[in-house]
């Protein structure tokens, strides 16, 4: 079948933009004829329907694969593909805002990033359960969970999703609702929620039930910043990491979350909200991706006011944070002292809270708990997630301290950690009351801690890859199994997903067996040929049994993992430059007004 004709902007491999908008999170980290597809399919709103079924009767009758992109924001880079396959782009394609305040109920298309999605809400004083990163999708964010800030509190964005559109691989589109009394929309919601993104259909639009901020009148947030130094400091990340294990005991309206990171100029700016070139970034880091003077220490605490009353915030549980940072930065000589004293003034320019006062909910997460990067650093790097139920021993905060510790400083030396860790569970967190109604397959409802490890690193540095590589692998054998620091059972979640990727020989790690049985069965029914199977990390995949435009060879299977592959040669800051005045004028042309946020 000859390539057919499509209304919207489409990139073959060759054309002269084609790299651009290959372009997405992993590209750095991934080898390239994994991110490569035939043909980038862009549709426009508000027509797009017709370009995206005219993609998949295409595929279906030449049996191809499509990948389905949003923000194309996966850490495993699945939401693209091989040149056997193409890509629909979808982040210009479904732009609808429709709220109804006499039923609360919000349609909304799936193309919107979380920066649009959360000022819209802002503005009609609503918010929602979100994750951070502001250039993520919410179709991508939808169909891995939407894990965030006020996960314990309200549970996952996915939570929230009333109903769904889809097309599916046949060309027909179906309305899918949570409370449908049929066995099929039922079963597909379980699986399209959670079974991997773009891998049953492509989801146009969600309805989803916000939250509003009047019913939450006195809510309270706290985000503290200090800069980091593991000889001063390492008992206060091993304390806040017990604090986070003894979480789970907290109300179920309060979220806690720490991060460690390397201060590099970019992630600074990024925070800062500001383009990484103004003033005050040349004038204390001089060049583009310069080595930081300092690592930094962030922790973030929300209190959601679930009873709308004024006198039921409990100040203890952050009085408990504010005692370990009582004693940060002591000790040491005079010129450590001042040093770190110059690099708090620094800090000091980011947005802080005080829990003392009432903060909106919809303030807390456009203000203070959005990203304002599109990645962490701008090199390749090693992810690592792990969540656990209840951690392996007693002392898994010191090891984890340590295992950053051993990175943090040596943004010289072409190395950058970024690692976080929060509290998901306990007895009153809605992950868990969520979890049981078994209307999705996200995995591991139970959790309590959620760990991430991750490791940037420059590969122009000598030694920098192979430290990072064995940093990685260390953490890995250290933290699971029988004598494991931190869980005997290696569980993950979707969205961190990491190292191998191939769903014949990982799935384990990430559902049930009887999770895993029903989106199989799911996914044998409703795309029998494989029309969104674009690789391995698919739901149902095996070698076997998988199409022939997503087979892969026996070395290629040993191959599908996410470290050593990077591309040879490629300039991140190629699309990451200019990326704050491409969301800008993408908002604007929404009706949306984020100059707040890009200050």
């Amino acid at each position: 079948m000859k390539f057919p004709k499509f209304s919207c902007p489409v990139y073959k491999y060759g054309d002269k933009d084609y790299e651009f908008y290959r372009y997405q999170y992993a590209t750095s980290s991934q080898p390239r004829e994994k991110m490569s597809p035939a043909a980038i399919i862009r549709p426009q709103h508000p027509n797009a329907d017709p370009d995206v079924l005219t993609a998949i009767r295409y595929a279906a009758a030449n049996k191809l694969a499509i990948a389905v992109r949003t923000g194309g924001h996966a850490y495993s880079g699945t939401s693209s593909t091989t040149k056997k396959n193409i890509q629909l782009d979808l982040s210009e394609a479904y732009n609808e805002w429709d709220y109804n305040p006499e039923t609360g109920l919000l349609q909304v298309g799936i193309s919107h990033t979380l920066l649009e999605f959360n000022t819209r809400l802002k503005e009609a004083g609503l918010f929602m359960p979100t994750g951070q990163c502001y250039d993520v999708h919410v179709g991508g964010h939808a169909q891995t969970g939407g894990y965030g800030q006020l996960s314990r509190a309200f549970g996952l964005f996915s939570d929230q999703i009333v109903s769904f559109e889809i097309f599916l691989a046949d060309g027909t589109k179906r309305v899918v609702a949570a409370d449908s009394p049929d066995q099929f929309d039922k079963d597909l919601f379980f699986a399209v929620l959670g079974g991997g993104p773009g891998n049953y259909g492509i989801v146009t639009r969600i309805t989803v039930r916000p939250y509003r901020d009047s019913d939450h009148r006195y809510s309270r947030a706290y985000k503290k910043f200090v800069p980091y130094d593991p000889k001063l400091d390492h008992n206060i990340l091993v304390q806040l990491l017990e604090l986070v294990m003894d979480w789970e005991h907290a109300p179920s309206d309060y979220d806690f979350c720490v991060t460690v990171a390397a201060g590099e100029e970019d992630f600074i700016s990024n925070l800062i909200g500001s383009a990484s070139r103004d003033a005050f970034m040349i004038k204390h880091f001089k060049d583009l991706n310069h080595s930081s003077p300092f690592n930094i220490l962030m922790v973030y605490f929300q209190y959601s006011n679930y009873d709308n009353k004024r006198d039921s915030y409990d100040p203890s549980w952050c009085k408990r944070i504010d005692a370990i940072f009582s004693t940060v930065n002591k000790g040491g000589s005079w010129w450590e002292r001042f040093k770190l004293w110059i690099e708090q003034k620094i800090l000091n320019r980011l947005d802080r809270q005080d829990n003392s006062k009432i903060t909106r909910m919809s303030e807390s997460i456009t203000k203070l708990w959005t990203y304002k990067g599109t990645r962490e650093f701008n090199y390749p790097y090693l992810k690592y997630g792990q969540v656990t139920d209840k951690v392996a021993s007693d002392d898994w905060p010191e090891w984890a301290a340590s295992r950053i510790d051993a990175m943090v400083g040596r943004s010289h030396e072409g190395l950058m950690v970024f690692s976080q860790c929060q509290n998901f569970g306990g007895k009153h967190s809605s992950v868990t009351k969520n979890g049981k109604l078994k209307q999705t397959s996200y995995a591991w409802r139970n959790t309590t801690v959620g760990l991430n490890l991750d490791i940037f690193y420059n590969k122009n540095m000598p030694g920098a890859q192979t430290a990072a590589h064995k940093w990685h692998t260390d953490n890995r054998r250290e933290a699971i199994g029988r004598h494991g620091k931190f869980s005997t059972s290696d569980h993950r979640w979707f969205w961190a997903s990491h190292d191998h990727i191939n769903m014949h020989q990982m799935w384990r790690h990430y559902y049930s067996d009887k999770d895993y049985e029903r989106c199989c069965k799911v996914k044998k029914k409703v795309d029998p040929k494989g029309v969104f199977t674009p690789n391995s990390f698919v739901v149902g995949y095996t070698p076997k049994s998988a199409p022939k435009h997503a087979s892969l060879n026996k070395a290629q299977i040993d191959e599908a993992e996410i470290f050593g592959q990077s591309e040879e040669v490629l300039d991140d800051s190629m699309y990451t430059k200019g990326h704050t005045d491409r969301a800008k004028l993408r908002a604007k042309a929404k009706g949306i007004d984020v100059t707040e946020f890009f200050r």
